[in-house]
Parts: C-alpha cells; structure tokens; sequence
C-alpha cells in the first residue's frame, strides 16, 4: 500500500533511466521493462504461427494473434457502417 500511495498519488518517480534524461519510474519493475523494450530492443514473445516474428509484450502479441490470425475486427468505423477493424 505504502508503494502504491507514493507511486499513483504522490507522483514519486525514484528509478530513473539511465539512458533517457529525465526519464523515470515509481516501480523498479517497471523501469527494466523500459530498458528491455526501448533501450534492448527485447522481444521475447514469439509468435507461434510466423517464425522470427516477435513482440515486446504480451499485450502486443495477443493484439497481432487476433487481428492477423484470428482475423478479428472489434473497432467499428464510426463513418461506414458494417466496416470493421
């Protein structure tokens, strides 16, 4: 509770990046993901249908199976009705 309060309500932001100036973090966590992400260029979510492709997080990789794989289009277009993305 302490963490949250002073991360989301104090703004605390005590983990600074090393690369980026003045850039920083309330959680530790959350500045390594930065670095593996930005700075590293990790990817270490492999897709399991395209061999060598591979994405930064979980979330994007869920994104890309459903879209591309799954062929789901849950955004419709506001201006043609029936289209989807």
């Amino acid at each position: 509770m302490r963490t949250h309060c002073k991360t989301v309500h104090e703004k605390v932001r005590a983990h600074t990046c090393p690369y980026c100036d003045g850039v920083a973090f309330g959680a530790m966590s959350n500045l390594n993901r930065h670095i593996d992400t930005v700075h590293l260029k990790r990817r270490e979510h492999a897709c399991p249908y395209y061999p060598g492709v591979a994405y930064q997080t979980k979330g994007h990789l869920k994104t890309h199976i459903e879209t591309v794989h799954e062929k789901r289009r849950d955004h419709a277009c506001p201006y043609y009705p029936g289209v989807a993305y």
